[in-house]
């Protein structure tokens, strides 16, 4: 899990941008946690990245 210091950098961060930006940044963010998570849950950082950059990749 992300650390919480990170976590209120990240907000103040969001804080600070327009409302288009806002939603770019926060999907952006989302995404590579979620990344993050799929690799923690298969334990096997080779193959679950490439599961996730591999052509058929959804």
């Amino acid at each position: 899990m992300k650390k919480q210091t990170e976590l209120s950098q990240f907000l103040s961060e969001l804080n600070k941008e327009s409302d288009r930006d806002s939603v770019l940044m926060a999907s952006s963010i989302f995404d590579e946690w979620l990344c993050e998570i799929i690799h923690a849950h298969y334990g096997l950082p080779f193959y679950s990245r490439v599961l996730m950059t591999a052509k058929n990749a959804v």
